[in-house]
């Protein structure tokens, strides 16, 4: 994180930590990823994670609680990736990215929670048609 702080002195930089061997929150709290998000905000090194996934406990414990549950005065970011849009990750085997199969979208509840619950400063928005032009573009013009 330090090399990259320094690689980029002008550039916004930002470090993404989700999930961490050997600890599960908040059960087995090691304190390895709170430590990286307080090392980040230490050396001014944004923080941020992949898939907003705002209905699964294993990202409300992890990422989504390490954004929430402090102040920063480095920027977040939230990535809202391929499947997110409808609730589903690549890990989920019973989503496929390919299919043409249309599904029920919820890119406002995702919008609303980035922004007013995580308090994110950057939301990474993969390009997954038709969700991308029918609802994040509407979405972010309101």
């Amino acid at each position: 994180m330090l090399s990259l702080k320094k690689g980029f002195p002008t550039s916004v930089t930002m470090q993404y930590a989700n999930f961490m061997p050997g600890e599960w929150l908040p059960w087995d709290d090691k304190g390895y990823l709170r430590s990286l998000y307080e090392y980040g905000k230490e050396i001014g090194v944004g923080l941020g994670g992949p898939d907003l996934m705002v209905k699964r406990k294993p990202q409300l414990n992890h990422t989504i609680a390490m954004m929430h549950e402090s102040r920063y005065s480095v920027p977040l970011g939230i990535a809202i990736q391929d499947g997110n849009y409808i609730g589903k990750t690549g890990a989920d085997k019973d989503y496929n990215e390919n299919s043409s199969e249309r599904h029920q979208s919820i890119v406002p509840l995702l919008h609303a929670f980035a922004k007013d619950f995580l308090r994110v400063n950057y939301m990474f928005w993969v390009y997954q048609e038709p969700y991308f032009s029918d609802e994040v573009v509407p979405c972010l013009n309101d």
